[in-house]
Formats: C-alpha cells, sequence, structure tokens
C-alpha cells in the first residue's frame, strides 16, 4: 500500500505540466510633458527709428495726421471736428451758399468718405460721417430749418463784429476791404471766418438748449395737466360711489325710522297703561 503511493506520487511528479506562457512586458515610463514655447517676436528687419531729440507727443500726433490719407482727414473731421449743431459745419459749406453749390459739395464728399470705400479700421467712423452728412443736408433743404439757420448766421456775424469793436451791420463789400491787408480784420488769429463760425456754434448751442429746455418744461406742463385730470377723475369716481351707496341704503333708513317710530309709539302707550 505504501509502495503503490509512493509510485502514484513519483508518476505525478514526473509528468510535464503545460508549457510555459510568454514573458509580461515590461513596465512603461510615465508619459513626459513637453514644454513648448513661443516663438520669438519678429522684429522688425533694419534699425529702430529713433525719434529726433527734442520730438514731443504734438510733434508725433502731427506725423500722424500727415499721414492719414485726404479720406480718413475728411471723416475725422466730420466726426470728430465738426460742431453737429451746425449743418454747415459738418458739410463744410458756408451760409452764403445756394442749395446747388451745397449739393454739388454733398455729393462730392459723401463719395469720398462713403463706408464702401474705405479700409475696415475706418469702416464704423466713415459710417457715423456719413449719416452725420445726409442729416445735415436734409436740415439745410428744409425751408423753416434753412432759414432759421441763416438767420442765426447772420446773428453769429454780427457778433463777432461786436466783439472785435466793430459796427455789426457793416456790409459784404465793407467787410472784405476790412479783410484786406490795411484793415482791422486783416491777419486776426482767429481768422474773421473762424471767429464767424465760433460765435455761430454758440448762438446755436444756445438755441437748441432754449428749445430741449421749452421740450421738457412743455412735456413737464402736460404731464403736471394729465396728473390733474387724473385726480379730478378718481373724485369723481368717489363721489358717485358715495351716492351710489347712499341711495342703495335708502330702504334701510327707511325702515330703521319706522321701527323707532313704532318703537316710540308702544312706548307711550305703555306709559299711558301704566
Amino acid at each position: 500500500m505504501a509502495q503503490h503511493l509512493a509510485g502514484a506520487t513519483s508518476s505525478s511528479k514526473g509528468a510535464p505540466g503545460p508549457p510555459p506562457g510568454p514573458p509580461p512586458p515590461p513596465p512603461r515610463p510615465p508619459p513626459q510633458l513637453k514644454h513648448t514655447q513661443a516663438p520669438p517676436p519678429a522684429f522688425p528687419k533694419g534699425p529702430i527709428p529713433v525719434p529726433p531729440p527734442g520730438w514731443t507727443a504734438l510733434d508725433e500726433e502731427e506725423a500722424q495726421e500727415r499721414s492719414k490719407t485726404p479720406q480718413q482727414r475728411e471723416i475725422d473731421r466730420v466726426v470728430l471736428g465738426s460742431f453737429r449743431l451746425n449743418p454747415f459745419d459738418v458739410l463744410g459749406v458756408t451760409p452764403d451758399m445756394d442749395d446747388k453749390t451745397i449739393q454739388k459739395v454733398f455729393r462730392k464728399k459723401s463719395l469720398l468718405i462713403h463706408p464702401d470705400k474705405v479700409g475696415e479700421n475706418y469702416q464704423d467712423r466713415a459710417q457715423e460721417a456719413f449719416q452725420l452728412f445726409k442729416q445735415a443736408l436734409d436740415h439745410l433743404q428744409d425751408p423753416d430749418r434753412r432759414q432759421s439757420l441763416n438767420e442765426i448766421s447772420r446773428s453769429g456775424r454780427s457778433l463777432a463784429l461786436r466783439e472785435l469793436g466793430l459796427p455789426f451791420n457793416l456790409t459784404e463789400e465793407q467787410l472784405k476791404k476790412e479783410q484786406e491787408p490795411g484793415g482791422r480784420l486783416h491777419d486776426l488769429k482767429p481768422t474773421f471766418p473762424e471767429r464767424i463760425v465760433h460765435c455761430t456754434n454758440h448762438l446755436m448751442r444756445e438755441d437748441e438748449l432754449y428749445r430741449r429746455n421749452r421740450v421738457r418744461l412743455k412735456q413737464e406742463a402736460e404731464e403736471e395737466a394729465r396728473k390733474l385730470r387724473e385726480e379730478a377723475e378718481a373724485q369723481r369716481k368717489r363721489k358717485a360711489e358715495l351716492e351710489m351707496a347712499w341711495e342703495n341704503a335708502r330702504d334701510n333708513r327707511v325702515e330703521g325710522w319706522r321701527s323707532f317710530q313704532k318703537g316710540k309709539k308702544k312706548k307711550k302707550k305703555m306709559d299711558v297703561l301704566g
């Protein structure tokens, strides 16, 4: 029996097992992060321009202004430099020009500043300038508006003459002579036309403030009148409701008075019997 078990044990140890599998793969190293660097900035080729000695911010601004195209200068003049309440100033015309001349100037300048003919960096500003151009032309083509603007312009010229100590009723011929060499209006700083524009813009600003104040007062008066009407209507409704309530309570008051009278008579009768 022991020999049989020993033989079985020896036979089981000597039997071949399953073939061994492939060896496990070696562990992978952790991924390495790649550090990407931004490319170096591209510097302009050649020497860097250095401003000359004494170069100021004003010089830089003037240089930028000289580098602008006529199209860009006109757009900037309309949007940034013109007085928007003065259609003459927006269009760059004078009050003595007739409608035909003003329309000719408008057509020429509107083609110059048209938004479809400018670069992307001036697109929005050109659109604003074009809208101001059309609005100014509409004002000058309105007969009533044009008459009012002409009157303000004449007042601006009179104001400019008065500030210079000159008679405000000088004729056009006299003004022309005064602006010639030797005249009192010659070689002025600012020039006489610039003084007229300044005084005209001042009067137009005052006129616009007066108009807005008048509109504000009118709106306030209308608002006050509306409130008074609403209060009067509310009082009328309250009065009607009180009258209706009084009328509806009439039967109750009559019935109460009758009950009161019956009670008095019954009391008197009991007093007599007592």
